[in-house]
């Protein structure tokens, strides 16, 4: 049982910043079915990599226009002669809260195809390059002969331009801003990843909105690709928005006692990202809230890194702060 009514959250990634709301959620999972065969004989075997992307936090960072690995993928699937390139799997990303930043697919084909695959993979960097150019630097295409067992079944021909119409359905990115604050997103999904299953592939997708409606409402949009190619689709792991309360006598002291520890006064604000706060809220009603930490960089990606003087200077601000109750 819970009995105080003040939290103070640590989970945060910039200093200096007092957050007092969030944005709730949902991941959606979506399968759909694919046909395959034995792999015809004669054809060469390629694997196609979108790799070097930077990933980030699919709240955080969902506004910064950086590359999806599993959206980039699906563009070049759609340029693919798929009625001759067969595919053997695709795959990309990993956690829900991340953006995706590889994704591979393996490709047959007979001899004669690969020169004009090669061309494409050349033209299609030139293209995301130049999209990306103040974002990716280092995002790249890698397109290289298969060195691992050779694959025993392709999808037919069918089902691979039927999966690539599947991945260009799935919508990715800032769906709405904030009416209320001025440059917050309000609603975004993210395409998060995607694995061959058995028979099926299996897409992960994870929704935030500040407004419950809409994160039903995108739920829905993301789930009706699948239901449209004979799928099914799953909604789990929901979480609730935590709404600001920016009169909370927690939030008082904590600026005035940055104020006096500083001489500034601290960024008050709200995050489209899931915080426990949302959750404990939730669950504890009338409980008094703020969200802090020190400055974190490239969070949810293996770049992952914390300001250690930050870290320090939030500590020592922590510590103070608790001896005014």
């Amino acid at each position: 049982i819970i009995t105080h009514k003040r939290r103070i959250n640590v989970d945060s990634e910039e200093e200096g910043y007092f957050y007092i709301g969030c944005a709730g959620g949902i991941e959606t999972i979506g399968s759909a079915p694919l046909e395959w065969e034995n792999a015809p004989s004669g054809l060469e075997e390629y694997d196609l990599s979108v790799i070097g992307l930077n990933g980030g936090h699919s709240g955080a960072d969902i506004h910064k226009q950086l590359g999806n690995s599993l959206i980039l993928a699906t563009r070049i699937l759609r340029e693919l002669p798929l009625d001759r390139v067969r595919l053997a799997d695709v795959s990309g990303g990993d956690k829900h809260n991340a953006i995706p930043r590889e994704a591979f697919i393996r490709l047959l084909m007979p001899s004669d195809l690969v020169d004009d695959v090669k061309a494409l993979v050349r033209r299609m960097e030139a293209i995301f390059r130049a999209e990306f150019s103040s974002t990716e630097e280092n995002l790249a295409l890698r397109f290289e002969k298969s060195d691992g067992n050779p694959a025993q079944r392709v999808m037919t021909a069918a089902a691979g331009r039927r999966l690539a119409d599947l991945m260009y359905s799935i919508p990715h990115g800032v769906q709405t801003m904030s009416r209320a604050v001025e440059g917050l997103v309000s609603t975004s999904t993210n395409f998060a990843s995607l694995r061959i299953v058995e028979d099926s592939v299996r897409v992960l997708t994870s929704q935030r909105s500040d407004i419950k409606s809409q994160v039903d409402d995108i739920a829905r949009r993301v789930a009706a690709p699948f239901l449209l190619a004979g799928g099914s689709v799953e909604h789990t792991r929901e979480y609730p928005g935590w709404e600001p309360d920016p009169e909370s006598d927690l939030l008082k002291r904590a600026v005035a006692a940055y104020r006096q520890r500083t001489g500034k006064d601290p960024v008050i604000t709200t995050i489209h990202a899931g915080l426990e706060c949302g959750v404990i809220g939730a669950k504890c009603g009338g409980m008094e809230m703020i969200s802090m930490g020190p400055d974190i960089r490239g969070a949810h990606t293996p770049e992952e890194r914390v300001h250690i003087g930050s870290t320090a200077r939030v500590f020592a601000f922590f510590t103070e702060f608790l001896t005014a109750f």
